[in-house]
């Protein structure tokens, strides 16, 4: 999204991670963070890195998430999103939350 976020936008933060069961590791996606501020972003063609106002409990979850997962940054409408937290997903919420296509 380098180039497409620009400070002052609002993003939602979702993490992707292994998390282990009783039936071994499996990948999930969850809902990190939503409506996050964006203070500084890079220009098309930068390091990608974002800086984002967050408090000290919201910075160590997010350096916790990068360093253990895949953060991916959401663009949020300009205005009057509301934010909708959507179950974990995973291969079996996908298959099983599927409709066929016709």
């Amino acid at each position: 999204m380098i180039g497409q976020i620009a400070a002052g936008d609002h993003i939602d933060i979702y993490v992707g991670v292994n998390r282990v069961g009783p039936n071994g590791s499996q990948p999930i996606i969850k809902l990190l963070m939503a409506d996050m501020t964006v203070l500084r972003a890079p220009l098309v063609g930068g390091s990608g890195i974002y800086t984002l106002r967050a408090s000290t409990r919201q910075t160590a979850t997010l350096a916790f998430a990068a360093d253990n997962g895949k953060l991916w940054f959401v663009l949020r409408p300009p205005s009057g999103a509301k934010t909708v937290i959507p179950s974990v997903v995973s291969l079996q919420t996908l298959l099983l939350g599927l409709k066929p296509v016709r």
